[in-house]
């Protein structure tokens, strides 16, 4: 996947790596103390350090598909990428 986005030169986020359960919950906690701001689950990396996550409180108030948000390790910011992870993951099914 990560070869296809590079190639085509997408502007979908880089995913080098979705996330196991065990690791959800404890990658999120030390992002926060690495400056990534609270209220985050993160689910996905890229080769750069830099996260693909969902915000805790979307996922509160909707319950069903929640926006996709990119944390930049290196600015410390988090941006909405798409407005639905199903929207997000049809990206890939386009490349």
């Amino acid at each position: 996947m990560l070869t296809k986005i590079c190639d085509l030169n997408s502007d979908i986020s880089e995913v080098q790596n979705f996330l196991s359960l065990e690791d959800i919950a404890s990658l999120s906690q030390l992002y926060e103390m690495s400056g990534m701001p609270k209220g985050h689950i993160l689910f996905a990396s890229d080769c750069k350090g830099n996260m693909l996550c969902f915000k805790l409180s979307d996922c509160a108030s909707q319950q069903t598909d929640a926006p996709v948000w990119f944390f930049n390790y290196g600015a410390c910011t988090v941006t909405q990428v798409s407005s639905s992870f199903i929207k997000w993951l049809d990206q890939f099914n386009e490349l």
